[in-house]
């Protein structure tokens, strides 16, 4: 059994913790500026294709993104005046299965599950607003955003989120579509308007012309001759058409969102009322 531990490494004081470094993961993306500042070293500039270590704080500037890419396949997308620290990644290529814990400060952030997310209490995310949990899902998460948008956490796809506040009480999703949201001690859960949906692809789309730090910038002959088209760009991915996943049987929990019997009324609601609807 082959498993790889990326956790708290305990250094001896006649040792140099910083040669002890563990990776959790690999800039997969970036738009400069990013940074990290791992345990007992300087800051860095993130560039692509650099090596995240366990512990490194990860900020971004006004116009920076970076998108991080674990060994089992799950991604952290870091919007712009965002800040990240993967605390402890443990994954089992044999057995597939990957835990994650990260924290999560001020910002703009996406998750992709991999195995993590697939793998029972594998994604614990510490946020300001309580500790996230996600289960075979892609969220979005925006805290503190400005805009005149409150903190909320988005089901795009996937089975569920789970927002346990710092009072012990949780709140849960089980559709997509739909949004935890945290207005001081008010958590409430609605449809996510559509503003909020523009608002954060325009955040974490970054900008055109941007190399990531490479030093070769990448152009559209490299990537022809990657041959990433032929598997990647010929098959797009529906997101127009993602199956909405049901409820588990018999689940009664009043904070958890229907099956949207009203959904035809609901989206004609939102198109009469514009971009922003208010709670539901």
């Amino acid at each position: 059994m082959r498993i790889q531990l990326l956790s708290i490494v305990l250094c001896l004081p006649f040792l140099n913790c910083a040669a002890f470094a563990q990776p959790v993961g690999t800039a997969a993306a970036v738009n400069q500026s990013a940074h990290g500042t791992a345990p007992q070293q300087s800051v860095r500039t993130i560039t692509i294709g650099d090596n995240i270590i366990h512990d490194e704080r990860i900020e971004t500037d006004a116009g920076g993104l970076l998108q991080v890419l674990l060994a089992d396949g799950t991604t952290f997308t870091v919007g712009p005046g965002s800040q990240l620290t993967i605390d402890s990644f443990v994954y089992d290529p044999d057995r597939g299965t990957a835990k994650v814990t990260a924290s999560l400060g001020k910002g703009l952030f996406r998750f992709i599950g991999g195995k993590t997310s697939k793998t029972p209490d594998g994604a614990v995310l510490n946020t300001p607003v309580g500790t996230v949990g996600i289960r075979g899902a892609i969220a979005d998460m925006a805290f503190d955003p400005g805009y005149g948008i409150p903190s909320h956490i988005d089901l795009r796809y996937g089975d569920r989120i789970t927002l346990r506040l710092r009072d012990g009480t949780s709140t849960r999703l089980y559709k997509a579509g739909y949004s935890i949201v945290i207005e001081g001690s008010k958590v409430s859960v609605r449809r996510t308007p559509e503003q909020w949906t523009g608002v954060f692809q325009d955040s974490i789309s970054g900008r055109n012309g941007a190399g990531g730090g490479a030093k070769v910038k990448p152009t559209g002959g490299m990537v022809i001759a990657s041959g990433i088209p032929k598997t990647n760009s010929e098959f797009p991915l529906p997101l127009n058409a993602m199956p909405i996943p049901p409820l588990p049987p018999g689940n009664q929990d009043p904070q958890v969102v229907d099956q949207g019997k009203s959904d035809f009324l609901s989206q004609k609601v939102l198109q009469s009322c514009g971009s922003y609807c208010g709670p539901e």
